[in-house]
Order: C-alpha cells, then sequence, then structure tokens
C-alpha cells in the first residue's frame, strides 16, 4: 500500500513538473504593476488567518487591468469561456513564486507599488483558491514614490575630475541645477530619507530629461514646487546628497519679485519628464 502511494506521489510529481516546465517554457514575459498584498484563503479554510495560509497578489493598476483584459482576449474561446465561468476577479493577479528568495522579496515589498516581470503561461492554470490569473514571477522592483518638494532653484558650478576639489587648481567644471530646500522640505526629506538636512546639506540636484533642461533655465532663481522622485547620490558626479527626479515643476504663487519675465510670462505649470 506505501509503495503504491509512493509509486502515485512520484508520478504524480513528474506529471505536475512536466506540466509547469512546458508552461514556462512557452510562456512569455509579460509587465505588470500595481499594490503587492496578501490575500488570506478564508472562503476555502476559514481559520487561514490564524494558519498564516495566503497568497500573494498584485491589485492592478488601470493600465495593468488594461494589460490583463488584453492577455485574457488572446486566449482561445474555450478557455475564454472556462474561465469566466468561475468567476475570476480581473483587478488582481495571483504572483507563483519560485523559492524562499521570492517569499522575502514580497515580504520586503508588501504594500508596496511595485513593478512585476513575469512570465504569462501559453494556457492559464485551472486551481486557484482565489480565482484569479497567476503570473510566474521573475523579477519585481518597488515603484518610487512622488515627493513634493520646494525652494528656489539655482544653476551651479562644481568642482569635477580628476580631484573634485577645486576648479581653480585643474579640476574640470561641472554644472547642475540645484534647489535649495525651504523648511518644510527639509522635514519632509528628515521623514522619507531619514536623512539630516542642515545648513550645508539643504540643496538637492534636480534631474530631468535632456530635452526639457533648457526649461530649467525659465525657473531660475524663481520659488518653485518640483514633484518627482528622491534617489540617493552613486557618483563623484553627483553633488548633493539625493538626487529629484523631477516629472512635474509649478511657480510658487509669491514670484512677483522675480524680474525675470520669461517666468513672468509663463503659464503656472511647466510638465516635465523623468528621465
Amino acid at each position: 500500500m506505501q509503495r503504491h502511494f509512493a509509486i502515485w506521489f512520484i508520478v504524480r510529481s513528474c506529471i505536475i513538473g512536466f506540466f509547469l516546465i512546458t508552461s514556462n517554457l512557452l510562456a512569455e514575459d509579460v509587465v505588470f504593476t500595481g499594490k503587492l498584498v496578501r490575500k488570506y484563503y478564508e472562503h476555502l479554510i476559514p481559520q487561514a488567518v490564524e494558519r498564516g495560509i495566503f497568497g500573494w497578489f498584485l491589485e492592478l493598476n488601470s493600465s495593468s487591468k488594461l494589460c490583463l483584459q488584453k492577455k485574457i482576449a488572446e486566449l482561445n474561446e474555450d478557455d475564454r469561456q472556462y474561465l469566466a465561468g468561475l468567476g475570476f476577479d480581473l483587478s488582481i493577479l495571483q504572483l507563483f513564486l519560485s523559492g524562499l528568495d521570492d517569499k522575502q522579496l514580497c515580504r520586503r515589498l508588501e504594500d508596496k507599488q511595485v513593478e512585476v516581470l513575469g512570465k504569462w503561461p501559453s494556457s492559464p492554470h485551472v486551481f486557484r483558491p482565489i480565482p484569479s490569473y497567476q503570473l510566474h514571477l521573475t523579477e519585481m522592483q518597488q515603484i518610487p514614490e512622488d515627493v513634493e518638494l520646494s525652494g528656489i532653484l539655482h544653476f551651479k558650478v562644481f568642482p569635477g575630475p580628476p580631484n573634485y576639489s577645486c576648479i581653480e587648481s585643474g579640476d574640470y567644471p561641472e554644472t547642475c541645477w540645484v534647489l535649495k530646500l525651504d523648511e518644510r522640505s527639509k522635514e519632509l526629506l528628515v521623514e522619507s530619507t531619514n536623512i539630516e538636512c542642515d545648513s550645508k546639506d539643504d540643496e538637492i540636484t534636480i534631474r530631468v530629461g535632456k530635452p526639457f533642461e533648457e526649461q530649467l533655465k525659465q525657473f531660475e532663481n524663481a520659488s518653485a514646487i518640483f514633484q518627482g522622485y528622491i534617489q540617493h547620490a552613486e557618483m563623484a558626479h553627483d553633488h548633493t546628497p539625493l538626487l529629484l527626479h523631477s516629472c512635474k515643476i509649478t511657480l510658487n504663487a509669491s514670484n512677483d519679485d522675480i524680474k525675470n519675465p520669461s517666468i513672468d510670462n509663463m503659464h503656472s505649470k511647466g510638465e516635465l519628464s523623468h528621465n
């Protein structure tokens, strides 16, 4: 009896393994974005929360919902009708994890906005503890959250290579746009990055895409609000501890004292793209 059970278990494992390998070989790479959450299987197991029985799911944003609908439309008619009868939730996507590293990654990014790269199976799996489509996780990273910082924008020159110490001594001059932060923004940075801003480090470098660098001249010496995501300095060419990749700039209302006609004649908002 035990021998027959062991043989059956091995055969069953081989069949499932073959199915998963074949699905992955025929699968295509696809990207979805949304909020990473855990969902407990309470409707199947009443004590799911107490027992810690759950799966990892992506609550899809609007563009990824459209992407999922497109993938569904590519299924054959039989698959579409069968899955429609199961009442799949098209606002979520279950992540199929392949090991401990994936589980640790999910725990670290729980409740965060993430971008997921995964393998979309050539044919959908049938069994779902929670009726939803499943994606074989390949990579996942957090989407940086936007912050809003304000201050005065300046164009500055810093010493560059070879020594990054003194232009007069032969270092190459490197230029960049720097935002002199106001008190509100200093406090916000302390909360979001745990970096203390004192009188020497109350500036942040502004980064925009190449096509929009010229537009920054129109904001020079003006009080403005910059919206974007923060990145820590990584290279010697970064001359402030933090960088702000800006996607949107708004002039503060209190710019009457600025005597730059190019600012006075501008619309109140200027759209700038990420790098």
